[in-house]
């Protein structure tokens, strides 16, 4: 009986370990299979940043800037809990959505299409910053000789003449504000490039969900795993910052005599805050080459030029944009503006005077201070010699189109209207030579060896009648 129990009892120990070998046998299979299953499955990708970074989504649209998406972007985003912390930066091509980790907590955060390294006629300064960081017009770097004049049979006296009109101090008559750099190998001041084109969005105080950290999941795939992440969405509309400036001057005569237009512009702009959005107090001072001629009349008409530009300072925009009452329009200025006082006082702390009906050309006072922009002419006649120079104080006549980034300036026969006391100038940068009107006087050709571009004589032609 001892022998057939003990034979029992092995019997049921065997039984156990058959059992156990099974049981091992079919989890490893189950094992394999679900092995197989998911590898057949899309791969889920999954980083690892430590339990202090977010998952932070950007999707940017891009249709109020250009109708097709630029090819990359870079994105800077300034921890407002600690802003001795440096930026997170990143650019990418990815530049509808894209996917980043950030510590939880409050942001301000830029946008721009493409990257830096890429803009040569600006560069970014102080990214490191959020108060400071900025982008602004860089320094021509030729010479203001390849600036004004060029072609055959030109002094050398043209060219010192014209650089010394429109980059030296001539330039910045009148202008109260500092000044650009001086050249120390010219003497004259520094040039700024036009700016590129270029947009941008801030991201104003941007909240990343400080809550439970979750996997990364390519925006792709995030349809099959929303239930399984956790992330802060951020969305992004860039729009461009930079303004077109369309300048359109008129010539009252002799205008057949004109041969080459070097001007400059000086008192706009030189950069823009990026995470502020707001345009620099900084002036500058740019070069104007490109004109176009628009014949009016046998011997006038216009030249108008398109340029790119930061904008108007913001202390030279006036908060009132039209003034109903008054003929001292830069008196009635100080009381809004620089004066500090209120409307209805004077500087010496008297009611406004009744200035009585308005004049016409106060309706053209619209954004900036009279004095504040100056724009310089200098006129290079067909005899490749004679060079007359006209100076403008222009910041009363820089008009803005309502939700456009557009400047126009037009000086035209209103401007040069003897009322008006800001259209007086003097010819050569002299005000004691007062002249109205732009009228270049008669030079014979140029006869030398070299191409002097003319402008053809106009012709009237006779009317033309169609008959439907």
């Amino acid at each position: 009986m001892m022998k057939k129990k003990r034979y029992m009892n092995l019997f049921r120990n065997r039984s156990f370990l058959l059992e156990d070998a099974l049981l091992i046998l079919g989890a490893t299979a189950v094992g394999f299979i679900l092995l197989v299953v998911l590898v057949g499955c899309q791969r889920r990708e999954l980083y690892v940043y430590g339990d202090e970074f977010r998952s932070v989504e950007l999707e940017v649209d891009w249709r109020n800037y250009v109708d097709r998406d630029p090819d990359g972007m870079t994105v800077w985003f300034y921890s407002l809990d600690d802003l001795s912390k440096s930026p997170y930066r990143t650019t990418t091509a990815n530049v509808r959505h894209h996917d980043l980790y950030l510590p939880g907590g409050y942001y301000q955060g830029v946008v721009v299409d493409y990257s830096p390294e890429e803009f040569s006629r600006q560069a970014f300064l102080n990214m490191e910053r959020v108060d400071s960081a900025r982008v602004e017009a860089t320094p021509a770097t030729y010479q203001p000789d390849s600036l004004t004049v060029s072609g055959e049979g030109v002094p050398s006296g043209v060219n010192d003449e014209v650089n010394w009109q429109l980059y030296g101090e001539p330039a910045w008559t009148d202008l109260q504000y500092p000044r650009p750099a001086v050249s120390e190998e010219s003497g004259l001041y520094v040039v700024a490039n036009q700016p590129e084109d270029m947009a941008l969005d801030t991201l104003n105080n941007r909240y990343v969900d400080r809550g439970e950290y979750g996997d990364y999941i390519p925006w792709r795939e995030r349809d099959y795993y929303q239930s399984t992440i956790k992330m802060t969405k951020i969305y992004s509309e860039p729009l461009p910052i930079i303004w077109k400036l369309r300048i359109r001057v008129w010539i009252k005569g002799g205008f057949n005599y004109l041969w080459q237009t070097p001007s400059a512009i000086s008192g706009l702009a030189d950069g823009h805050f990026l995470p502020r959005d707001v345009i620099t107090d900084n002036p500058c001072l740019l070069n104007i080459s490109n004109w176009e001629l628009e014949r009016t009349g046998e011997n006038s008409g216009y030249i108008s030029t398109t340029m790119n530009v930061f904008g108007l300072r913001p202390e030279t925009v006036l908060d009132t944009r039209e003034w109903r009452n008054g003929t001292d329009v830069s008196e009635r200025i100080y009381y809004y503006t620089r004066g500090g006082g209120q409307q209805g006082q004077s500087r010496a702390g008297d009611t406004e005077p009744d200035y009585g009906d308005p004049t016409w050309w106060e309706h053209y006072v619209k954004n900036s201070l009279p004095k504040d922009v100056r724009l310089g002419l200098s006129f290079v006649l067909r005899d490749h010699a004679t060079v007359k120079t006209w100076h403008f104080n222009v910041g009363h006549y820089i008009v803005s189109y309502d939700n456009q980034l557009v400047l126009r300036l037009e000086l035209g026969p209103e401007f040069f209207d003897p009322n008006n006391p800001h259209g007086a100038h003097g010819d050569g940068g002299d005000p004691d030579n007062p002249s109205p009107d732009i009228i270049l006087p008669y030079v014979d050709a140029y006869n030398g060896a070299g191409f002097g571009a003319e402008v053809t004589p106009w012709q009237e032609m006779p009317p033309v009648e169609i008959n439907f």
